[in-house]
């Protein structure tokens, strides 16, 4: 198999916005001719198993939000509730560690 022709594949896809479900079986691929463990191992937690929580996370996937869009009830008393929906709520409202969150689960 050619794996300047297989990298080359891959190049052309992302720079045309291909699907990256099309190009992750190619970086398998080049990582297995490769004989590259790092990099094998970048590709199976960046687009296979994900990172398992003892590892380190790399930087670039840490992502800073001064705000999250989310819908909640607010209990009022007296069995009253107000619902709100798509609410602009800032991060430090959220209770973090100055104003930081580590996790958030979306649903």
């Amino acid at each position: 198999m050619n794996i300047k022709k297989l990298i080359e594949s891959v190049i052309y896809q992302l720079a045309n916005n291909e699907p990256i479900s099309s190009i992750v079986p190619k970086l398998q691929v080049i990582s297995k001719l490769l004989k590259n463990e790092e990099f094998k191992i970048w590709i199976d937690n960046e687009f296979i198993y994900g990172y398992a929580e003892e590892s380190e996370i790399p930087d670039y996937r840490n992502v800073k939000m001064s705000s999250i869009i989310a819908s909640f009830l607010h209990h009022q008393g007296f069995g009253r509730i107000l619902q709100y929906s798509n609410f602009e709520v800032p991060i430090i409202n959220l209770g973090g560690k100055d104003g930081q969150i580590d996790h958030l689960i979306s649903e």
